[in-house]
C-alpha cells in the first residue's frame, strides 16, 4: 500500500506534538514535584490526599490549641507556686504571732505586713496570659475576676472551664475559675471547724481537733460547755447532752465525742463554751482577713491572750487547708501539662504518617521523572532528525 507524503508527514508531526506534550508535563512535575497536575490525572488519589491534607491541617490546629493550652496553664501554675510561697509566709506570721514574746507593737507590724500580703494576693489572683485575658476568670476572661474593697475580697467572674480540643478525642481545660481556686476551700480540719465563745472569760485553747472514725462523724454542731471550772458537757444541736467529762486545768484534756475529739488546754471558767461546727466554705482572702482581726484588738489580759490563741489557731487551721487545696490544683494543672505533652508528641507522629502517605499519593518519583525526561527528549530528537530526512525523500532531488 501506497502512503502519501502528507500522511506520512502529518503521523510524524503528530507523534512530536505529542512527545513535546509529553515532555512539557514531565518536565512541569519535575519543576513541582507533584505527580498529579490536575484532578484529572487521579480522582481518586486527588480524593485521598484532600483527606490527608485535611486531616494534617486539622493536627496543626490541634498542635496549637496545645500550645496555647500550654502556655495558659504554665503561667496558672507559675502563679500558683507564688499564692503557696506567699501563704507560707502568711503562715510564718501566724507562728510568729503566737508567740508569748510578742507585743501588740511587734503584732502591728505583722498586720501592715498582712495588708501588703493581701493586696498582693489579689494581685495573683487578678493575673492575665500575656494576652489581656485573666487566668482565673472562668468565661469572663475579658474583666479583672476579683476586687478587694471595703467589704473584703469579691469574685466577680464565673464557674466556666474553657475546654480546648488538643486531639482527635481529647481535650483539655486551659484554666481554673477563680471561684474554685481561691474561694471554695473547707475551714476548720476540713470536716469540722473549732472555735472559742468570745464571751469566754478563762483561758482554754481548743485546738483544730481531728476525726478518729468517720462512720460515727454525723456532720453537725456541738457545743462543749464548762459547768464547772474542772468539768464539761458535750450538747448537740438540739441542746441534748451527747457525753460528759472531767477537765483537768492547765493540762492538755481530749474531748472525745461522735468519732471526733478536739484537745482542751488552759484553764477554762466556769461557762466557757467551745464549738464544734460542721466546715464551711471560706476563700483564702477571708483567712488573712481573719488574721488580721484577730491581731488588731490586741491582747493585754491572759484572756485576751486565750482568745487571741483561738483566733490564730482557726486561721491555721485555715491556711493548712489552703495549703492543702491549692496543691491539689496545682497537681490537676501538671496533669493537664503532661496531657497536652503527649497528645503533642502523638500529633506529631501521626502527622509525620498522613504527610509520608500524602507524599506517596501526590508527590512524583523524581528519578522515574527525570529518566522518562530523558527518554523523550531523546525521541523527540530522533523524530525531528526522522523527520527531516523524509522531508529530503523526493525524485526532484535526483534529477
Amino acid at each position: 500500500m501506497r502512503v502519501a507524503s502528507a500522511g506520512l508527514y502529518r503521523q510524524v508531526l503528530d507523534a512530536i506534538g505529542r512527545n513535546q506534550s509529553d515532555i512539557a508535563r514531565l518536565q512541569l512535575q519535575v519543576a513541582t514535584g507533584k505527580r498529579m497536575l490536575a484532578p484529572s490525572d487521579d480522582p481518586s488519589g486527588t480524593v485521598r490526599g484532600m483527606h490527608l491534607r485535611n486531616a494534617i491541617e486539622q493536627l496543626a490546629q490541634f498542635q496549637a490549641n496545645g500550645a496555647r493550652a500550654a502556655q495558659r496553664l504554665g503561667l496558672e501554675d507559675n502563679t500558683l507556686q507564688q499564692v503557696v510561697d506567699t501563704l507560707q509566709r502568711v503562715s510564718e506570721l501566724a507562728v510568729q504571732s503566737q508567740n508569748a514574746t510578742e507585743t501588740d507593737e511587734t503584732r502591728g507590724v505583722v498586720v501592715t505586713e498582712l495588708r501588703s500580703i493581701l493586696d498582693q494576693l489579689v494581685q495573683l489572683a487578678n493575673s492575665t496570659d500575656g494576652e489581656g485575658e485573666y487566668l482565673f476568670a472562668g468565661h469572663r476572661s475579658g474583666d479583672a475576676p476579683f476586687a478587694l474593697d471595703a467589704g473584703g475580697v469579691s469574685y466577680l467572674g464565673d464557674q466556666g472551664q474553657r475546654m480546648l480540643q488538643i486531639g482527635p478525642s481529647r481535650q483539655v481545660a486551659d484554666g481554673d475559675p477563680g471561684s474554685d481556686v481561691f474561694m471554695d476551700i473547707p475551714d476548720g480540719n476540713g470536716t469540722f471547724a473549732t472555735s472559742a465563745a468570745g464571751a469566754n472569760t478563762g483561758t482554754g485553747i481548743v485546738d483544730a481537733g481531728s476525726v478518729t472514725d468517720y462512720s460515727q462523724w454525723d456532720g453537725g454542731s456541738y457545743t462543749v460547755v464548762f459547768t464547772t471550772a474542772t468539768d464539761y458537757e458535750v450538747r448537740d444541736a438540739a441542746n441534748a447532752v451527747v457525753t460528759t467529762g472531767t477537765y483537768t486545768p492547765d493540762s492538755a484534756n481530749v474531748v472525745a465525742f461522735r468519732g471526733v475529739q478536739v484537745s482542751i488546754t488552759g484553764a477554762p471558767a466556769a461557762g466557757d463554751v467551745f464549738q464544734v461546727d460542721p466546715s464551711a466554705s471560706r476563700d483564702v482572702f477571708a483567712t488573712i482577713e481573719a488574721f488580721i482581726d484577730a491581731l488588731e484588738p490586741g491582747a493585754v489580759t491572759d484572756v485576751e491572750e486565750a482568745q487571741l490563741h483561738n483566733r490564730l489557731n482557726g486561721v491555721m487551721a485555715s491556711l493548712d487547708q489552703a495549703f492543702g487545696h491549692i496543691s491539689q490544683i496545682q497537681a490537676q494543672v501538671g496533669t493537664r501539662l503532661n496531657a497536652v505533652d503527649d497528645q503533642a508528641d502523638m500529633n506529631t507522629q501521626y502527622s509525620i504518617l498522613l504527610e509520608g502517605t500524602a507524599s506517596d499519593i501526590e508527590n512524583v518519583d523524581m528519578v522515574q521523572a527525570v529518566s522518562a525526561l530523558d527518554l523523550k527528549l531523546m525521541t523527540l530528537d530522533a523524530s525531528e532528525q526522522a523527520f527531516v530526512a523524509v522531508q529530503r525523500l523526493s525524485l526532484f532531488n535526483y534529477l
